[in-house]
């Protein structure tokens, strides 16, 4: 019997949510290299590196609450999916621009975005997901779906790694690393906008499946 049913695998909406969760996941290790070049291209300190990053997780955090009111409120998947997937990818943007004289102000505007895109698009697919999925798969759907957005982050941070060892001069890794990072979400952003984002009815549960608590006879 395989581990991942191949109805899920067969059906648009949840290979959609596979493919946005991996390239969104896989960007998100970009943290990993953001306060190296803040401490060795910039020359700020580990104290005001650690600084840098405190808008991102401020912004993780209120966008977190303000997607889940925005989804409850309209229920449009798509446009806000679509919508945190491009302020991701302006953040990255933003990010691929840096250099040694970056501004302080350009790069919280960049941690900014990029907290609010990770942070929004993760509550949208999170929700989708769940939605698309009947009871009898939610178990395994959703723990398939959450392992390949950790996958993906350490592929990302793996590879980001290699880039940079394969080139000498640690600025340009750097910057190829957020180069290559942008295009992964712009391809995210094509896929978000492509999808139809479809609420499919849920199936009935089976005779086989028992809500949490009742047990057969």
């Amino acid at each position: 019997v395989p581990i991942i049913p191949y109805r899920l695998l067969r059906r648009t909406p949840y290979l959609m949510c596979l493919a946005l969760t991996f390239l969104a996941w896989y960007s998100f290790a970009v943290m990993n290299f953001v306060t190296v070049f803040y401490q060795d291209i910039i020359g700020v300190s580990a104290t005001v590196s650690g600084t840098l990053v405190v808008p991102r997780q401020l912004a993780q955090i209120i966008t977190a609450l303000a997607a889940g009111i925005l989804l409850g409120k309209t229920g449009s998947y798509k446009k806000l999916g679509v919508g945190f997937f491009v302020i991701y990818g302006i953040g990255m943007l933003l990010m691929s621009l840096f250099t040694s004289g970056t501004a302080f102000i350009f790069i919280v505007a960049a941690e900014m975005c990029f907290g609010i895109g990770i942070s929004g698009q993760g509550v949208i697919t999170n929700s989708y997901v769940q939605e698309i999925l009947d009871p009898e798969e939610m178990g395994i759907g959703y723990a398939f779906y959450s392992f390949l957005g950790s996958l993906a982050s350490s592929a990302g941070a793996a590879i980001g790694g290699c880039v940079m060892n394969q080139i000498p001069d640690q600025a340009a890794g750097l910057k190829a690393n957020f180069i290559s990072y942008f295009i992964v979400i712009a391809a995210a952003i094509v896929i978000a906008l492509a999808g139809k984002w479809k609420v499919v009815p849920k199936k009935k549960p089976g005779k086989h499946w028992l809500p949490m608590g009742q047990e057969r006879n």
